[in-house]
């Protein structure tokens, strides 16, 4: 979430194209939970790929944005940070309804 933020707060295009060092951080924590994650469920469910699409989000810009297509990474970073939430939403769905099956 703090990343979404901090990429939909943003207007200025130099702070698309260098990422900060806290929004790294956050996003190599993000990376780090996953593995754990997946290490400790190993079932990996269809939404758990979206997030990939968040990743990618943020590193194109750093690798192919300039001045003349500006418009475009904005855009592209605003709608694919996105992809982070998205997983989490689910996520939660499918515990809350084990959770209500567990109970019956």
């Amino acid at each position: 979430m703090i990343i979404n933020v901090d990429y939909w707060q943003t207007e200025q295009f130099s702070a698309i194209k260098q990422v900060s060092v806290p929004t790294m951080r956050m996003s190599m924590l993000y990376i780090g939970l996953h593995f754990v994650k997946r290490v400790l469920f190993p079932e990996i469910k269809w939404w758990n790929w979206l997030s990939y699409i968040g990743l990618v989000s943020i590193i194109l810009p750093v690798l192919f944005a300039n001045s003349s297509n500006e418009n475009i990474y904005h855009w592209m970073v605003d709608i694919g940070t996105l992809f982070f939430l998205i997983p989490i939403v689910f996520e939660l769905n499918d515990w809350r309804l084990t959770l209500k099956k567990d109970k019956k």
